[in-house]
């Protein structure tokens, strides 16, 4: 009979929190109660002693685990399991806490409180495509990525320019009046460009250092091509986009940095205040219980319905989340313009837009409906689904969905219940509101 009903192994260990450690328990095995079972966490010399037929064994690897990944003998951020043999962690070896505290949570029915790196939350949070490319393409061997265009030498300083889908690159050459790099099917790809980069570089530095930054943003904002000025710590309070968006406040501590970038309609921000010392009055979350998850610990979200009007990355991957913790998910695409995250692969194959491992990643179990809304036909079909939707989400300049009707005033008109998450590149308003831009604002 074993002692353990699940092992954990190459783990170090902290504190067993909300459970907590047997009394007594010699590393470098600890136990801890969940449920009234017994979780064993230690070294694999121990697996022998501690398991049995009925014994889940999770290997943690070290605690530097992200699923996909097999470059085990790179920097904790890039290591991981290979597809056979998934496991579970965040870097800095808070693994157990973490494990223990989600299985206490699901049995109690009631969240905890976890305190972790936003970084580390991140990196795991937006690496679903990897496992994605295990399966659609095996063979696939990443290889360090030179992305081009990217940062880019101008008159007076340093652009940066995204062209990720076919349409971006021949609406670049467009622009830098370069016709034969545009019919070039080569180039219309990533690693095409990578390939062929000492004859890419110098066409399009041709044109950006004879443009002062100014000019070539305008002009991409014009081609639609994402784009923007590349500032430092000095400058970028300065740009007239943040100064008219408030977006760098002064701090207590006598420092300026950015303000909370997400805002509210009806909430002001909390006001500035030093952050408490360590052990002092606030220093710990207050010891309140945490919020119910619902009828199903494990899908808190569920009955949740959620409108996806998102494209490329920051809008699906953000309801990607949300849908992994049990939201409904509609997402709403063109058939006549495609997500440009579909061709966002890599590597080329027939049909190449319906296997784009990016793409599938942000977008696994949603309901896909295809949809023009530029014609009233699609535009009624969305406001249908809006009148279900209790949040509608999507990451577009400011005036596509003003040319859609599909404004606040409007949706809350139709829907005053729904909650409406807008993640524009650069905003709702300033100078740069019109601008694109690819990436997780």
């Amino acid at each position: 009979m074993p002692i353990a009903d699940r092992l954990f192994t190459n783990a170090s260990i902290r504190t067993m929190a909300p459970a907590s450690p047997t009394d007594g328990a010699p590393l470098p095995t600890a136990l801890a109660s969940w449920r009234g079972r017994i979780l064993a966490v230690g070294d694999p010399a121990d697996v022998d002693a501690l398991v049995g037929p009925g014994t889940e064994v999770v290997d943690l690897g070290g605690a530097t685990v992200l699923p996909g990944f097999i470059e085990t003998h790179m920097h904790p951020i890039a290591a991981g399991a290979q597809m056979s043999a998934p496991r579970i962690g965040y870097p800095d070896c808070r693994s157990v806490d973490d494990v223990v505290a989600t299985l206490a949570a699901r049995a109690s029915g009631r969240g905890v409180h976890l305190d972790c790196s936003q970084y580390e939350a991140m990196m795991h949070a937006f690496q679903v495509f990897r496992p994605m490319y295990e399966a659609m393409a095996p063979d696939y061997a990443f290889e360090r990525q030179i992305m081009i265009p990217s940062i880019e030498p101008a008159a007076d300083g340093m652009v940066a320019l995204c062209c990720i889908t076919g349409q971006q690159w021949q609406d670049l050459c467009a622009m830098i009046d370069a016709p034969d790099l545009a019919d070039d099917e080569e180039l219309w790809t990533l690693k095409g460009r990578q390939d062929r980069r000492e004859e890419v570089w110098p066409r399009l530095h041709a044109f950006t250092t004879a443009h002062t930054v100014d000019e070539v943003v305008d002009l991409a904002t014009a081609f639609r091509i994402p784009c923007g000025p590349v500032g430092d710590g000095a400058t970028l309070p300065t740009y007239d986009h943040f100064v008219e968006r408030g977006v760098f406040v002064s701090y207590p501590q006598g420092f300026t940095a950015p303000r909370p970038p997400a805002t509210f309609s009806a909430i002001e921000p909390a006001p500035r205040r030093p952050a408490p010392a360590l052990g002092a009055s606030g220093d710990e979350p207050e010891p309140v219980p945490g919020p119910a998850l619902g009828a199903d610990p494990a899908r808190p979200l569920a009955g949740i319905r959620i409108l996806d009007l998102g494209a490329f990355w920051a809008g699906p991957i953000a309801t990607n989340l949300l849908r992994v913790l049990g939201a409904d998910l509609v997402k709403v695409e063109s058939h006549v313009r495609l997500d440009g995250m579909r061709w966002a692969a890599g590597y080329q194959r027939e049909r190449l837009w319906e296997w784009s491992p990016g793409y599938h990643g942000a977008n696994a179990g949603k309901t896909l409906a295809a949809l023009d809304l530029t014609t009233e036909a699609g535009r009624d079909v969305v406001w249908h689904l809006l009148d279900d939707a209790d949040v509608v989400l999507e990451n577009f300049s400011p005036r596509v969905m003003d040319s859609w009707g599909l404004t606040w005033a409007a949706i809350h008109d139709r829907n005053p219940r729904a909650v409406y998450l807008r993640a524009p590149a650069f905003g709702l308003d300033g100078p740069w509101r019109g601008g694109t831009g690819s990436g997780l604002p």
